[in-house]
């Protein structure tokens, strides 16, 4: 894989080295606005903190696997939000995105999160029955 200068160690760690940060780690599409990254981000963190305050409650010990496991994980959702907040950042990331989750895309081949296929010259649109189509560039 090229290298892009994005350390994703921790969302590797907690969800997996093919783990995608927009469908994996925060639940959104890979279309995404800045605004629902945020939004799915604190969404995500909420949901992390309150199983940290129930295993808190129950008395789960603070060296435990589990707690750990989750801890990870939000370590996993802060990087995603560091990486997909950036502008720079994720049209890195998204330069990556297929082969780090192991799909192998043959041109003119569009996959979910893909506007464009590639080596096609063309961009997309949406017809009025919400049906997408090529439209030259």
């Amino acid at each position: 894989m090229p290298s892009t200068g994005l350390n994703l160690t921790s969302v590797n760690e907690a969800f997996g080295e093919k783990a995608d940060l927009y469908t994996d780690v925060l639940g959104i599409k890979p279309n995404a606005s800045t605004d629902q990254i945020q939004q799915a981000y604190f969404a995500r963190r909420d949901e992390l903190f309150h199983v940290l305050a129930q295993m808190d409650q129950r008395g789960v010990d603070a060296n435990s696997q589990k707690r750990f496991n989750v801890e990870r994980q939000m370590d996993g959702v802060v990087m995603a939000l560091r990486v997909l907040g950036d502008p720079d950042a994720r049209m890195r990331y998204d330069s990556i995105r297929e082969e780090r989750m192991g799909v192998v895309q043959e041109p003119g081949q569009i996959y979910p999160g893909n506007e464009v296929p590639l080596g096609t010259g063309t961009s997309l649109s949406t017809s009025t029955s919400g049906e997408a189509i090529p439209v030259p560039r």
